[in-house]
């Protein structure tokens, strides 16, 4: 399997890779390709690491957990920032359900809130509780909607998503 993360290169670094697939990327957009079953696997607006993991155990790959390995991941949204892209997270749980039905995100966010809360009261910081809790607040009603977005009209839909070109290249329902 490949993951091709090029973008608007994604025919360039197909063909670098030997793929005589043709990869038309288009902005907003992930393909994941598994050359075992010939071509795309399918569009996803999010999660394309934890798809294309379950994908390569289905097919009898291992994934390997390194637990020394660092990965410096770091953003600073704002509120209305985090409610998209959290909307778009849900948007690709819904519709993985063969992936994620297993593993909601619903426990790792309760989880989160709990020990963030421990964290800064442990360490004199509970003015920050109010702009956490905001901020949860707005991931968390992203999420919801996210996950149930094919109950929703079209225009909250592109309202919504971070990631309007994925709507507008890829789908026939927004």
């Amino acid at each position: 399997m490949i993951v091709n993360c090029a973008g608007l290169g994604s025919g360039k670094i197909a063909a670098l890779a030997g793929d005589d697939i043709p990869v038309h990327g288009r902005r907003g957009e992930y393909i994941l390709l598994d050359k075992k079953d010939g071509g795309f696997v399918r569009h996803t607006i999010f999660n394309e690491d934890m798809i294309y993991a379950a994908k390569a155990v289905e097919a009898g790959y291992s994934v390997a957990y390194a637990a020394d390995a660092q990965v410096v991941h770091s953003h600073n949204y704002t509120n209305g920032q985090q409610f998209h892209r959290n909307f778009d997270l849900g948007v690709s749980q819904a519709e993985h359900p063969e992936i994620f039905a297993a593993y909601p995100s619903e426990s790792e966010g309760k989880r989160m809130v709990k020990d963030v809360t421990a964290y800064l009261r442990k360490n004199h910081m509970s003015g920050k509780l109010l702009h956490f809790y905001i901020q949860c607040a707005c991931k968390y009603a992203g999420y919801l909607l996210g996950k149930n977005y094919r109950r929703l009209p079209g225009k909250w839909v592109l309202a919504f998503t971070s990631n309007k070109e994925y709507w507008k290249q890829n789908r026939k329902d927004v």
